[in-house]
C-alpha cells in the first residue's frame, strides 16, 4: 500500500513527540547494542520521522518504501546526508544480497502487507545471522478518548456493510510468528503521554481520507459515517470543537533471530 497520497501532510498528521522519538531510538540502539560499524534497514521508511535520529547519530542507514513521495520528503531532510540511502522496494522482495545488515526496523508496516509472513522471511534473509528484527508502534491506549472515536468509528463503518481493510501482520501475529521461530523477543514501553485534540478535527480528517483505514470506503459509506459520528460525538462529548485529553503509548519489541 503506497502512501502517495497523504505524503505532503504524513508528517503534520503523525506527528510523535520529539522526546518519545528520542527514547525510541536510545532503546533501539541499546537493546540491540548498535556500535558505529551498525547497519540499519528501515522497511517502510516513510517520510524519516524515525529514521531522521539514527541518521544524525551516524549509523549506515538504509530505508526503503513504495512511496516514492513519501520518501521525497525524506531526501529533502537529509539532503546532506551521506550515510543514508533510500531504495524502491517492496519488503517481500528486498533486493539486498544475505546478510546485508545488522537492523532491520519496521514501524507501522506490516499490518498493511497481505503476505507479511514472505516479508519477515526477506527480512532474516537480509539480516546477518542472529541479527536484530526491531518492531515499534504508537497508538492511542484503549479506553482513551482517541481510541473510542477510532473504534466507534469502524463500528459504524462496519454497520454499514461496507468492509474494512483487513488488518494482515498484526503485533499479535508477528510476535507468534517469531516466537515459532526460534527468536527471543524483548517488549518495551518507550512511553506514555497525554496529548489534546478536538473530535472535530479527527472527524474531519477521516472525512477527508487522511487515514488508510479509510482509503477503500466507498464514498456513500464515508459521507454518511461522518454524519453518523457528528451527531454520536455532540452526545458524548458536547462541543466537538472542545479539546479532549487522549492517552498514546509507544511500544517496541525487539527479536533476534537464531543464527
Amino acid at each position: 500500500m503506497s502512501f502517495d497520497r497523504v505524503a505532503s501532510i504524513y508528517d503534520a498528521t503523525r506527528l510523535l513527540p520529539a522526546d518519545v522519538v528520542e527514547r525510541l531510538v536510545s532503546r533501539v540502539v541499546a537493546a540491540t547494542r548498535a556500535g558505529p560499524s551498525t547497519r540499519f534497514l528501515e522497511i517502510g521508511v516513510g517520510t524519516g520521522r524515525i529514521a531522521m535520529p539514527f541518521v544524525e547519530r551516524g549509523y549506515e542507514y538504509t530505508g526503503v518504501d513504495i512511496s516514492c513521495q513519501m520518501m521525497e520528503q525524506l531526501r529533502a531532510k537529509a539532503s546532506h546526508a551521506r550515510n543514508l540511502r533510500l531504495i524502491e522496494a517492496d519488503v517481500t522482495e528486498l533486493p539486498f544480497p544475505d546478510g546485508s545488515f545488522d537492523v532491520a526496523l519496521t514501524v507501522h508496516v506490516l499490518h498493511l502487507v497481505p503476505e507479511w509472513k514472505k516479508a519477515l522471511q526477506e527480512i532474516r534473509r537480509v539480516l546477518r545471522p542472529a541479527g536484530y528484527f526491531v518492531q515499534a508502534n504508537d497508538t492511542s491506549v484503549p479506553g482513551s478518548a482517541g481510541d473510542e472515536i477510532r473504534r466507534t468509528w469502524r463500528q459504524f463503518v462496519e454497520a454499514s456493510g461496507a468492509a474494512l481493510r483487513p488488518d494482515y501482520g498484526t503485533w499479535q501475529a508477528v510476535d507468534a510468528e517469531l516466537t515459532a521461530q526460534g527468536c527471543r523477543t524483548a517488549h518495551y514501553r518507550i512511553a506514555l503521554w497525554t496529548q489534546e485534540f478536538r473530535p472535530i478535527d479527527f472527524l474531519e480528517e477521516q472525512r477527508t481520507r487522511t487515514f488508510s483505514m479509510t482509503w477503500e470506503v466507498p464514498d456513500d459509506v464515508l459521507f454518511s459515517v461522518h454524519e453518523q459520528m457528528l451527531r454520536w460525538a455532540r452526545e458524548r462529548y458536547g462541543d466537538v470543537r472542545r479539546s479532549l485529553a487522549s492517552e498514546y503509548e509507544c511500544v517496541v519489541s525487539v527479536s533476534r533471530f537464531p543464527a
